[in-house]
């Protein structure tokens, strides 16, 4: 089962499940009730509920501003990874990657770096996802170019063959051993592979 089915399992509410994709795929935005009825398509009553629910369960903070009530994912959570990486997973481009894998290539490896997961500004040097495999570059860059549209910022990635990767790994490349042993997210493969 793909990951995007198995959280519409998991989660009981449609509503709970389009707030949590929203709130932590970008985690760094803060979002008004009405705003968040509008990117979600769904009820305010809805909305305001899981909200609620979100708040009391301790996984998103809210503060008044002005005459607006904001919320955002709660970085204290003990959750707050998990569920980034969950979020990740399941919606934005991880999941443009996972369904789209006969348009792009076959990808071995798909690895976030947590700046890339928190949308954190780069410092123009910093990699913000790897993909290791066979690929097909136009592809990959057209869900890039859409992807910097919906973060408003330029994305740092790169792309590398199996080859190139196991051999780098195993010559204990800078490059890769930082990306390892870094703060990382694997949203294709898992680490136990390598």
């Amino acid at each position: 089962m793909t990951a995007p089915k198995a959280l519409k399992h998991l989660l009981v509410s449609k509503t709970r499940l389009k707030l949590l994709q929203t709130i932590f795929y970008l985690p760094n935005e803060y979002y008004y009730v009405r705003e968040l009825t509008r990117i979600i398509k769904e009820e305010i009553n809805s909305v305001r509920r899981e909200l609620k629910n979100l708040k009391t369960a301790g996984l998103i903070n809210s503060e008044w501003r002005a005459n607006r009530l904001y919320y955002w994912a709660n970085p204290d959570s003990d959750l707050f990874r998990d569920l980034l990486a969950l979020v990740h997973k399941s919606s934005g481009f991880g999941q443009k990657i996972t369904k789209n894998r006969q348009k792009t290539g076959q990808i071995k490896y798909l690895i976030y770096s947590q700046n890339f997961i928190r949308n954190m500004p780069n410092s123009g040097q910093d990699l913000d996802f790897l993909i290791v495999g066979r690929v097909i570059i136009p592809e990959i860059g057209e869900l890039v170019r859409e992807e910097e549209k919906r973060r408003g910022r330029e994305v740092n990635y790169t792309v590398v063959g199996q080859d190139e990767f196991s051999m780098r790994l195993k010559n204990r490349d800078p490059f890769v051993v930082d990306l390892l042993l870094g703060d990382r997210v694997f949203i294709i493969g898992e680490p136990t592979g390598l």
